[in-house]
């Protein structure tokens, strides 16, 4: 056997070993809240959200929560929600500033993103082949886009960037056959190849449905005529469009509702702090229900012991019948039991 082979297997067995340590070191070091896994920064300054267990099985909304044992959570961690069937439409604290690599790729019930107000990456992969995702919303603090971020999102029709939005990177809206438009913000620098757009015929174009860039920066209109898709510069319009709310408000975060604009396709967003009110006619149902169960079994043992007493009086009288010296006996003791009881009052009475 050579040497070049034996380096090559000592070289595959210390990657294994590698790999198989700092999984080991994530298990040991991950703790449970409610269903979520954490884990605790080094300095324990921030949490970051490494997985979700659930055995729900129909998707369910994923609340992150903005805090554990007081401290913040800012990270979700690579992979932290992939493939996972119970991940439904998922609420961003504004706590969180970094979402891993394909940290939720593969998700395929998830219809709605509204990132938190603190996100400032978006890492490669993270909604990869989200194939039910519709609407994505960023606020603007929101710098990077990673590689194929949003890649294969067929049913993906609205997005909004953020004003401070950097780097576009490779593939990040790639395939998304349902976007019809996207409008760049001024603050982009640099977008990477395929970005935006289909293959046809081995080149890539903006999709059949009219795809557009909504721009007038250099470097979108570059990138926009090497790559040859559509590009159009933004026009005032009246938005209009039916409001649709697709996070209802509770006490803990604020509701949302989104509208996509029927004339320029741009994605519009605003706050609902409508909570509904809570349903308690069932609760009312169930203590009605109760409160008649109690009556009725109030009811059923009294006529039960008033039926038992009648029963046991019948059977002395039967056996006072049946034994008279026997009955006569018992009656003469409980008469001495009486007087002695009353005997025993007066006393304490002269005292």
């Amino acid at each position: 056997m050579s040497s070049s082979s034996n380096i090559r297997k000592l070289l595959v067995f210390l990657s294994c070993l590698a790999s198989l340590v700092v999984l080991c070191a994530v298990t040991a070091f991950a703790e449970d809240y409610g269903n979520f896994r954490y884990m605790k920064s080094e300095d324990e300054s921030y949490i970051i959200i490494t997985g979700y267990n659930s055995d729900s099985e129909t998707p369910e909304t994923i609340d992150i929560p903005d805090a554990i044992d007081n401290i913040p959570v800012t990270t979700i961690s690579d992979d932290a929600f992939k493939n996972n069937e119970a991940v439904g439409d998922v609420i961003f604290p504004d706590s969180v500033t970094d979402i891993g690599t394909a940290a939720f790729a593969n998700c395929d019930n998830i219809k709605y993103v509204i990132l938190g107000k603190g996100v400032k990456t978006i890492g490669a992969s993270a909604f990869y082949e989200c194939t039910n995702l519709e609407s994505v919303y960023m606020f603007d603090e929101v710098e990077t886009v990673g590689a194929i971020a949003f890649k294969d999102c067929p049913a993906l029709k609205s997005v909004r960037l953020g004003e401070k939005l950097k780097t576009i990177d490779r593939g990040a809206f790639f395939n998304c056959n349902s976007l019809k438009n996207i409008t760049l913000p001024a603050s982009v620098a640099e977008i990477g190849d395929h970005a935006f757009g289909v293959f046809q015929d081995g080149n890539v174009v903006s999709p059949e449905n009219g795809f557009a860039l909504i721009s007038s920066s250099d470097i979108a209109k570059s990138y926009a005529a090497e790559a040859k898709i559509n590009i159009k510069n933004a026009e005032t319009c009246e938005h209009d469009g039916e409001w649709a709310v697709v996070r209802v408000a509770s006490d803990s975060y604020t509701g949302y509702e989104f509208r996509t604009c029927t004339k320029c396709g741009i994605l519009e967003i605003k706050e609902n702090h409508d909570i509904p009110p809570v349903d308690d006619t069932g609760a009312a149902v169930s203590i009605s229900v109760i409160f008649v169960l109690i009556i009725a079994f109030g009811i059923l043992m009294f006529f039960y012991v008033k039926k038992s007493h009648k029963r046991r009086d019948k059977a002395i009288e039967e056996y006072a019948k049946e034994h008279p010296e026997e009955a006569k006996k018992a009656r003469e003791a409980e008469q001495a039991r009486k007087e002695a009881g009353k005997a025993k009052k007066a006393a304490k009475k002269n005292k």
